[in-house]
């Protein structure tokens, strides 16, 4: 989905910002999207798009109210805490954590339910602890 003109933000504070973006949704048709940003260490990194719906932005504001940039991490779906994820063994063999210069993306989800997660980590000790337990969870699965 590749984007076109950007608004000025719609809603923005210190640690968050959403705007209005138009997006080719793939069959030649400009679409309407908000398009979520939150601070980090004076960066600013986008991380989810909704629909341009009252429902898309709520998504949106309610994802930007739970990020707490002390943390370490954005949770854009999941259990809220990248660590809760290994409370519900096992994951899906497609879980990960991959470095993506600025963060790292955590993504995956559960094999006895669908529980997708995707977590976009910024601390890298919480990155390796992540992968540490992502290895223990695939050494305990053989």
């Amino acid at each position: 989905m590749s984007e076109t003109q950007e608004s000025k933000p719609i809603e923005s504070s210190n640690k968050h910002k959403i705007t209005a973006v138009m997006v080719d949704n793939g069959w030649g048709t400009p679409e309407k999207m908000y398009k979520l940003y939150v601070k980090h260490n004076g960066s600013w990194y986008w991380f989810r798009r909704a629909y341009f719906r009252p429902y898309g932005l709520r998504e949106l504001q309610s994802l930007a109210e739970n990020y707490d940039p002390g943390s370490g991490y954005f949770c854009t779906h999941g259990k809220g805490c990248p660590l809760e994820e290994f409370e519900d063994l096992p994951l899906r063999e497609f879980t990960s954590i991959e470095d993506c210069g600025d963060y790292y993306s955590f993504i995956g989800n559960h094999k006895h339910y669908s529980g997708a997660f995707g977590y976009k980590i910024f601390d890298p000790v919480l990155a390796e602890k992540i992968e540490s337990m992502i290895t223990h969870a695939e050494r305990k699965e053989q």
